[in-house]
């Protein structure tokens, strides 16, 4: 199993790598998720070079049923948010 890296962790992390304060380290982290909620909220896709590509895509309204019960039901339509990891980041994983 793989270790999990929390964002405070993370924000240390960084503060020590580049020597700065976990305060301006946190604002800059904060900033960034922030504006790539906003921006997937717009509707905007994100690629970020080397990293990954955030999108919104319209999932259509299903039907299906229940199989304990066999009792139907409705998934309305709706949005989600799919992330796709690009070929370099995938690649830089494959060499290690």
């Amino acid at each position: 199993m793989f270790d999990v890296m929390n964002k405070e962790e993370f924000i240390n992390r960084i503060a020590k790598q580049e020597n700065m304060t976990k305060v301006d380290v946190a604002k800059c982290v904060d900033l960034v998720l922030d504006n790539i909620k906003a921006v997937l909220k717009e509707g905007i896709s994100l690629r970020l070079a080397n990293f990954a590509k955030f999108e919104i895509i319209d999932v259509a309204e299903k039907k299906g049923i229940i199989g304990l019960t066999g009792e139907c039901y409705t998934s309305p339509a709706h949005k989600k948010i799919k992330v796709s990891l690009t070929k370099e980041l995938k690649d830089y994983f494959k060499k290690k």
